[in-house]
């Protein structure tokens, strides 16, 4: 296993911790999503990385270390909406509440990391930043998985000519 795939490995390994002691110890939401954003941000490169230089290349594992940690990282990210109360319901209007659902928060995370965007739900005052920072991520994922998935099923097509090419070479026989 490459050393990089070892370290993006690690990176959302501490996502989740941190989402568990977000759990425990509210103190440190602002340190969770700090954390979650700076994994977010350095795992899919080094995802990428190691599949493309491992020999040979691990691109299909990479793909699925890819769905996990977009999986990981969405839910840590509502993780950190529903306890923070980083945002809120707007449909409850005059008074607004935030979020305390575990469903809402997945919800708006999911929106936010596919940069969707309803008005339902709305991010609050650091809340803007961890929902901006998320659909950054977001974007860098599903463009990294659209080139992953591209690399793998390049290189699926390319294992079959040359098993095709072999088995026309082992079949024609030598020439003579």
């Amino acid at each position: 296993m490459h050393p990089a795939y070892r370290i993006a490995a690690l990176l959302m390994a501490l996502a989740s911790a941190c989402s568990l002691i977000g759990e425990l110890r509210p103190q440190f939401r602002t340190t969770q999503a700090i954390i979650m954003i700076c994994a977010g941000f350095i795992a899919p490169f080094l995802i990428i990385y190691s599949a493309v230089r491992s020999r040979p290349p691990t691109v299909g594992a990479a793909l699925v270390s890819f769905f996990f940690s977009m999986v990981i990282l969405i839910m840590s990210f509502a993780d950190v909406y529903q306890t923070t109360g980083l945002v809120i319901d707007t449909t409850t209007k005059p008074n607004p509440r935030p979020i305390t659902t575990r469903r809402d928060a997945a919800y708006f995370s999911l929106v936010t990391w596919t940069t969707l965007g309803w008005t339902d739900l709305q991010p609050r005052g650091f809340g803007r930043i961890v929902a901006a920072t998320e659909a950054l991520i977001g974007n860098i994922y599903l463009g990294s998985l659209t080139a992953l998935l591209f690399l793998f099923l390049t290189t699926v097509r390319d294992k079959q000519q040359q098993r095709l090419a072999q088995s026309v070479r082992s079949t024609t026989g030598p020439k003579r």
